[in-house]
This record gives C-alpha cells, sequence and structure tokens, in this order.
C-alpha cells in the first residue's frame, strides 16, 4: 500500500535491469526521484510556526525544556530530545492547547570550562570566565542554527540563556525567598572530586568504567565500646568490626556500616594481636587467607537483628589527606532498618588488613580521559525536604500554600 501512495512522487526504475553488470550499480537499484528537495531552504528556515498557532482561549501546555550544555556541536542525544518534545508539544496542539516551548542553553559550569580551556585551570579566574564567555556565545549561535533545521515548534523569538541578567536575577531573587523561609541548610555532604581539575563534580557528568581493574581492601574499623554478646572475659581486648570494599578513597566520608540483620555474625578471638573480630559467619574460614591474622577462634555468635547503635551529637570537619585517622560516624535515627539492611553507628579508626585484585566498577568523568574520582566531605547548602514531604502527605485536594 506503501509503494502505491507513492508511485506518482517518483519515476520508478527496474530493480535490475539486463545488462547491470555493465551499469554502475546505482543504475541497479529501484531509487525514488522526488520532485522536491530534501533540506529547508533559508527561507524556510527562518519562518516561526508558533505565531501562526497560537490560541488565545485554549488550554495552556508549558513544557519546561532542560537547557543543553553550550560546549559543542550538537550530537544524536541533542536531536532525540528536541524531536522527542517537539512530537509531545506537536501532540498536544492538534487536541486544541496553546503550547508554549521555549529553548534555552546551560551557560555555566565545568563542562564550559573545560571546552573552552581544555583541562588548564592554571590561568587567573576573570581570564577563565572570559574564555568561557567566548566559547558559550559561539556554541549558542551554531546549535540554534543547528535546532532550526529541525523545523521545531518553538518560540525562536525568546529563548534564554543562564548568562541572561534577568535570568540570574530571578534565580537569586528565589534563593533569597528559600533562604528566609528557612528551607536551606548548610551541612556537610560528600560529594564527588576530582583530583585532575581541583574541584567538584556532579553526578550527571559521572559513568562507571566496568573494565577498570583495580583492588579491593579490606580494613578494620576499632569500635570504642564492647557488644554486649562478648564474654565478660574478653571486653578488655579492642574490638573491630571487618569490612570490604572496593572504593578505599570513600572511607573517609563514611557514616555507617551496612549490616544484614539475617546473616549471622560471631566475635572471633585474635590471639596473635591481641584483639577481637566481628566477621560473617561464612567469612570465618577466609580470615587465613588475610594478613595478620594466623590464630583465632570463635567465641560467640551475634543474634540476628539490628544488634548495637550509638548516636552521636553532629558530623565533625575532617582532614582528607589520609584514610588512617579517627572516623565520626553518625546515625541520625535510632536503629535505622531500611529491608534487609540495618546501620550500625560507630566510631574508629580505619586499619588495613589486606588487599585483594579484583574487577570493581569505578566512577570517571565522562566525556574526558579516564581517571579515577575521590568523594570528599564539603560543606553544601541544600533544601530541608522535612516540610516538603510533609506538606505532600496532605490529599490533594486539602494541600494549602506551602509553608
Amino acid at each position: 500500500m506503501l509503494h502505491f501512495s507513492l508511485s506518482r512522487h517518483f519515476t520508478r526504475r527496474p530493480f535490475c535491469s539486463v545488462n547491470c553488470r555493465f551499469a554502475g550499480y546505482k543504475s541497479s537499484l529501484n531509487n525514488p526521484v522526488f520532485p522536491y528537495g530534501i533540506s529547508l531552504s533559508s527561507q524556510q528556515q527562518s519562518r516561526s510556526l508558533l505565531p501562526c498557532s497560537k490560541s488565545e482561549h485554549s488550554e495552556q501546555f508549558i513544557l519546561h525544556d532542560g537547557p543543553p550544555y553550550a560546549n559543542g556541536e550538537i550530537h544524536l542525544g541533542h536531536a532525540l530530545n528536541k524531536i522527542l518534545k517537539d512530537i509531545t508539544v506537536r501532540f498536544e496542539k492538534l487536541r486544541g492547547k496553546d503550547c508554549s516551548f521555549i529553548p534555552g542553553w546551560d551557560c555555566h559550569g565545568l563542562p564550559i570550562e573545560l571546552s573552552a580551556m581544555g583541562v588548564d585551570l592554571s590561568l587567573p579566574p576573570n581570564q577563565i570566565r572570559s574564555a568561557s564567555l567566548t566559547w558559550a556565545t559561539k556554541c549558542m549561535q551554531s546549535q540554534r542554527l543547528a535546532f532550526g533545521e529541525f523545523n521545531l515548534l518553538v518560540d525562536w523569538s525568546s529563548v534564554y540563556s543562564t548568562l541572561d541578567l534577568s535570568y540570574q536575577s530571578v534565580v537569586l531573587k528565589a534563593f533569597r525567598d528559600l533562604c528566609l523561609k528557612g528551607y536551606l541548610v548548610r551541612e556537610p555532604k560528600p560529594v564527588y572530586w576530582s583530583p585532575r581539575t581541583n574541584c567538584a563534580i556532579s553526578e550527571s557528568e559521572l559513568e562507571y568504567n566496568s573494565e577498570h581493574e583495580s583492588v579491593s581492601l579490606y580494613f578494620l574499623v576499632k569500635l570504642h565500646c564492647s557488644l554486649l554478646s562478648t564474654p565478660d572475659r574478653f571486653r578488655f581486648y579492642p574490638t573491630f568490626i571487618v569490612v570490604w570494599t572496593t572504593t578505599p578513597w570513600t572511607i573517609v566520608a563514611n557514616e555507617a556500616i551496612v549490616f544484614n540483620p539475617s546473616e549471622r555474625y560471631s566475635i572471633l578471638l585474635d590471639e596473635t594481636n591481641k584483639r577481637l573480630l566481628v566477621v560473617s559467619a561464612a567469612f570465618v574460614d577466609f580470615l587465613s587467607f588475610l594478613g595478620g591474622c594466623r590464630s583465632y577462634r570463635r567465641i560467640a555468635d551475634l543474634p540476628t537483628g539490628i544488634l548495637w547503635a550509638n548516636f552521636l551529637s553532629s558530623l565533625q570537619e575532617l582532614f582528607f589527606r589520609t584514610a588512617l585517622m579517627p572516623i565520626p560516624f553518625v546515625a541520625p535515627l535510632a536503629n535505622i532498618s531500611l529491608g534487609l539492611l540495618t546501620l550500625w553507628s560507630i566510631r574508629g579508626r580505619v586499619l588495613f588488613m589486606s588487599l585483594q585484585p579484583t574487577v570493581e566498577m569505578i566512577l570517571t568523568l565522562r566525556n574526558a580521559t579516564t581517571y579515577p574520582l575521590r568523594t570528599m566531605l564539603m560543606k553544601r547548602r541544600a533544601l530541608l525536604r522535612m516540610r516538603v514531604k510533609s506538606w505532600l502527605d496532605y490529599p490533594f485536594n486539602q494541600r494549602g500554600p506551602l509553608p
């Protein structure tokens, strides 16, 4: 059926001529010959579809477009993003709605600086900003020309960018209102840190490299009190919990140790080093492969479920140049149980036991030379979600203004 509907638009050629071995390969194909051009003319590209399609009394449909970074030419991801949004806008327009699709660009952040300066961020900040501004402006112009060829149903007369002073003033006003209403709090938070660019990295700029081969780390975290299941004659021994991780650079930002309440745990006496080790019962036989633990015996088993918790007042500032240091751990609520996981809050000193080769998933910076990232504890401002959550708990028809 499709063949007959298009047959009047092109002149059919034989699929393969008798003398096809003497003719070119192109002449042997049944290629359509359209009477019109494939690409839009400059006049068609400059014509806007949105002004002639506005309706004054129709229901309004606003598509909030997440702006792309102005850090280079467009790619297939940009095309997929814009075309899917354009399909949505056109569908809503067919339903009789007044559509508003305003494109924009994000012109701030590390991707712009890396595109403009590469990885040479040793220049003064004013030179970095100047080069980033020039590069972002150039990329916006080139991306706008490329998006224009898609013939999107957008209003190109009212585009925006984060460089606009009007946009920045609105953001500052919204931030001020949040501060005045008490919705912001400044507390330490683990963030991804790039040692190469010496700045924080957002999660959207990261990806996992599954082919990276690294080592896993077994380390000890010392408890500052003994467990209730420990026999009285062994309570004077220091107690350590054996922890395994493939991301040792995150140890300094740890806040809790995760236990499985349905798993059996044992307390072992390390007679060589005069200490107690808390390990999984299935892990006992594996201890002989770790360095520094040759002679041990089981002295008690821990009951399943939530065993012990300690509460600290607040998370303290840490110094991140070494992992061999006291680390405070915080449990914000008493005996937190998340499905099969239970959080114990503890305080202790990290002691390395052994390194084992393994294949791990390591975080790397997207669109850059692969290198591992660190996690650092930094003070960040964040929205207080307790009030927002309590407001969302009400039925929709009973919600008042956000407090």
